[in-house]
């Protein structure tokens, strides 16, 4: 199964009809599927399936076994939305739309394999083909490290080495200011495609963003001499690295090139144990469910190679609006590629990284000092009302030399700038909200009402 072609995560599941156009479904019985790998990678264990999670970008590998009798069976999907809660699956709810059916029938011939192979078979298979979940590697400099899901809560891996966290503006009011706003459809307009290079407020997060930047202005900054950044992120070679993800609302991250580790967390929408994929929806219930942890992804860089690829959130009309960022892989000693402008001190370590920000970049610094104090407090509380910033805020960001960050914050309005993830990361929140926007927020905002998307993926 590859889900493309929408931006609406699905549940589907395979239901036995008494006709052969699936209106006469009995949706208490749900037809079993054995799940053997995630985004084209075998599991080291099949994982039984009763309903099936999608969300933009996922594939996924089935093993059905067909029934014995005549029959139809119809494969139906439903909005996630609308099905799917962190509790279960209300599987009635499933069947708003028919992907396909198959019937069952002797015309179609001689099977070519009359019975799945047992369970303990299948396993046994996979076992031997599966790329290895825990390995031994070299982490943060420190080699010989158990690498694992069972190993995040001792040495380096302890500590995440790469924080990603996920927002979009799910109904916040753009302005003009920010680039070129999408259609209704949320297409590109051919002019601003990857989130443009328009002005923004150096002391805001852009919306979209990861990690408070959004990937036009900074690939379109330029210093007065002419340089410019190289990348986004810097990864070593031959290392591993633990990857923590997080978003306030609901985003499927995908990485090109290096496939990760998914380690368990409290979703129904992943198998219960640690397998590889290239895809994972990120969303903000799920992380409600789990104290707000972030999920926690183990990566693994292949010493051979180095280069330059990207990950983005896989809603596409997110990623060209400027959820993405330009990765590279860096072989050790290349100071070119870690250090921004290949600057070293005496010790031949890097002044700054490449991934970090110049010194007149005042909206990437104000980046940095925001995702600095970030964890998963930063969603769990509550924000304190204040149209100002407060003192101590106000300080940390002098210290930080963030002069010009240091005004009040602008009253908001339905047709001003609506600020929200800076609210969400500052401790600081609007004292009032626009009455006809209060159920547009993403849950936990200040500004939601309960009212707000709250589902898989909001609107």
């Amino acid at each position: 199964m590859v889900h493309a072609g929408t931006n609406v995560e699905m549940v589907m599941a395979v239901f036995e009809a008494a006709d052969d156009r699936c209106e006469d479904v009995d949706f208490s019985r749900p037809w079993p599927m054995k799940q053997v790998a995630a985004d084209g990678i075998p599991f080291e264990q099949h994982w039984e399936r009763d309903w099936l999670f999608s969300a933009p970008g996922y594939r996924l590998e089935l093993l059905v076994q067909m029934p014995e009798e005549e029959t139809t069976l119809c494969f139906l999907s439903g909005a996630a939305s609308t099905s799917l809660t962190t509790e279960g699956v209300d599987l009635e709810d499933v069947g708003d739309y028919l992907l396909f059916s198959v019937k069952v029938t002797s015309d179609a011939g001689e099977a070519t394999l009359s019975a799945l192979p047992s369970d303990d078979s299948i396993d046994e298979q996979l076992a031997s083909v599966a790329r290895p979940t825990e390995w031994v590697g070299t982490v943060d400099g420190v080699d010989g490290v158990d690498v694992s899901c069972d190993s995040l809560d001792e040495g380096p891996l302890a500590e995440t080495q790469q924080p990603v966290v996920m927002v979009h503006p799910v109904t916040v009011l753009q302005t003009e200011d920010y680039s070129k706003e999408p259609s209704a459809a949320g297409e590109c307009d051919g002019e601003s495609g990857h989130g443009g290079g328009g002005e923004v407020d150096p002391c805001t997060c852009p919306l979209p963003n990861l990690n408070c930047r959004n990937f036009g202005p900074r690939q379109a900054y330029e210093t007065e001499d002419g340089r410019g950044y190289r990348n986004d992120r810097v990864l070593p070679a031959g290392s591993s690295e633990r990857w923590d993800l997080s978003a306030t609302d609901a985003h499927p991250y995908h990485i090109h090139i290096n496939p990760f580790v998914v380690c368990p967390a409290s979703s129904n929408k992943e198998a219960p144990f640690p397998h590889w994929r290239d895809t994972y929806f990120v969303q903000f219930d799920d992380l409600a469910a789990n104290d707000f942890a972030p999920v926690s992804l183990l990566a693994e860089y292949a010493s051979e190679f180095t280069g330059q690829f990207v990950f983005h959130c896989h809603k596409l009309n997110h990623e060209d609006e400027g959820m993405m960022e330009k990765i590279e892989v860096c072989a050790p000693g290349d100071v070119d590629c870690m250090c921004m402008d290949g600057e070293t001190d005496t010790d031949g370590a890097c002044v700054t990284a490449s991934s970090g920000c110049y010194e007149g970049d005042t909206q990437c610094r104000y980046a940095e000092y925001l995702m600095s104090s970030f964890g998963p407090a930063t969603l769990r509380d509550d924000p304190i009302p204040n149209t100002e910033l407060s003192a101590e805020a106000r300080n940390d960001l002098l210290g930080h030399d963030l002069e010009e960050c240091c005004g009040d914050f602008p009253e908001l309005g339905s047709e001003s700038e609506l600020i929200d993830y800076i609210a969400a990361l500052t401790g600081i929140a609007p004292a009032c909200c626009p009455d006809d926007l209060t159920t547009a927020w993403p849950p936990g905002h200040p500004c939601d009402d309960g009212g707000g998307p709250g589902g898989p993926g909001g609107p």
